[in-house]
C-alpha cells in the first residue's frame, strides 16, 4: 500500500475539498503558503 507524504496529503485534501472545480498548481500553492510554488507544483 502506498502512503502519501505530508505535502502530498495536504495537496490531496485541498483538491478533495474543491472537488468538481478545476484548480491550477498556482491556486493549490496559494493554500500552502509555507511551501514554494515549484515544490507544490511537483506534487500536483
Amino acid at each position: 500500500m502506498v502512503r502519501l507524504g505530508d505535502l502530498e496529503r495536504r495537496v490531496m485534501e485541498i483538491l478533495w475539498v474543491e472537488f468538481g472545480s478545476e484548480l491550477t498548481g498556482r491556486e493549490v500553492a496559494e493554500h500552502l503558503p509555507g511551501y514554494a510554488y515549484t515544490t507544490v507544483l511537483s506534487r500536483c
